[in-house]
C-alpha cells in the first residue's frame, strides 16, 4: 500500500491511530451486534483530522516496516532453494492414493 497508494495508506494510518480496538471485546456479544452500531463505537467510520506527530510517525512506521522487510528478504531468499528441492523430494517420496 504504500508505494501503489501512499495517500490512502497514510489515512488509513491516521483513522487507525484514533480508532480503537475489538481485542477486549467477547466474540459473541459482538456477534449480536449490527456492524454499523460497532463501527460507531470503534470510532473507525469518521474522517479525521490529521495532527502534527502522525507524518513523523507514519514515516518512522513505514522505515520499520521496510526494513524489517528487507532483513526477512536477506534471511529467507538465500534460504529458498533448499526449501523448494526438499518439498519437491518429500512430494516425490510420499505415495499418492489410488
Amino acid at each position: 500500500g504504500l508505494f501503489f497508494s501512499p495517500r490512502r495508506t497514510f489515512r488509513a494510518f491516521v483513522r487507525g491511530r484514533r480508532s480503537h480496538s475489538l481485542y477486549d471485546q467477547e466474540l459473541q456479544a459482538l456477534l449480536r451486534r449490527r456492524v454499523g452500531d460497532v463501527a460507531d463505537e470503534l470510532g473507525v467510520d469518521h474522517p479525521r483530522a490529521i495532527e502534527p506527530a502522525d507524518l513523523p510517525l507514519f514515516l518512522a512506521a513505514s522505515l520499520a516496516g521496510l526494513v524489517t522487510g528487507s532483513a526477512m528478504l536477506a534471511v529467507l531468499i538465500p534460504v529458498l532453494p533448499f526449501a523448494l528441492v526438499g518439498l519437491n523430494a518429500k512430494r516425490r517420496l510420499t505415495p499418492t492414493a489410488g
